[in-house]
């Protein structure tokens, strides 16, 4: 008797997340958005980041877009784009507002 089985290469890699987060003006003025651009690639490309982070700015939010690797849940994969965020803020000396 023969045995087969489907075999998916790079199933045991970790899964990959697609996170939307979203910077509102509340009270303050938004970052410059070709800094943040540049001050949010440099802080994932030390993370677990795939690909192109995608950006859209409008007069009251900043929207970035980005694919997480390496994560063991959506949880996980939600506080790493958030550290991405953050620390780009940060380095423009702007603060994350809620």
């Amino acid at each position: 008797m023969s045995h087969s089985a489907l075999i998916v290469p790079d199933m045991n890699q970790s899964r990959r997340f697609d996170v939307i987060v979203t910077i509102k003006r509340e009270g303050c003025s938004l970052p410059d958005p070709a800094e943040f651009v540049r001050a949010a690639r440099r802080a994932a490309s030390n993370r677990a980041v795939c690909g192109e982070l995608m950006f859209a700015c409008t007069a009251e939010k900043v929207i970035t877009s980005m694919v997480v690797a390496g994560t063991a849940d959506e949880s996980s994969a939600l506080a790493l784009a958030l550290g991405v965020v953050s620390e780009a803020l940060r380095d423009l000396g702007a603060s994350p507002t809620r």
